[in-house]
């Protein structure tokens, strides 16, 4: 699916008149909390090293969150764990 996006994307673009990019980033919603200087770090070796065509951040699991009743007993609040 991920392919077919990126896919559309090149074949798109340039259709409107709007050059491709030399790098593409996508970062998904997996990691919401992901650490920006981890996806500099990633840019920065693209950028430097022309022989690479992909780069894949993994990180140790951070926060995550759970729903916990409130005190007028709905499951809408959400806490830190």
């Amino acid at each position: 699916m991920e392919e077919d996006i990126l896919a559309d994307l090149a074949k798109a673009l340039p259709a409107r008149g709007i050059p491709l990019p030399d790098i593409w980033v996508w970062l998904k919603p997996t990691c919401p909390f992901r650490d920006p200087a981890a996806v500099e770090q990633a840019l920065a070796l693209l950028a430097a090293q022309p022989d690479l065509d992909a780069v894949r951040i993994v990180s140790e699991g951070g926060v995550s969150f759970a729903a916990t009743p409130s005190v007028d007993g709905d499951n809408s609040s959400v806490r830190m764990l």
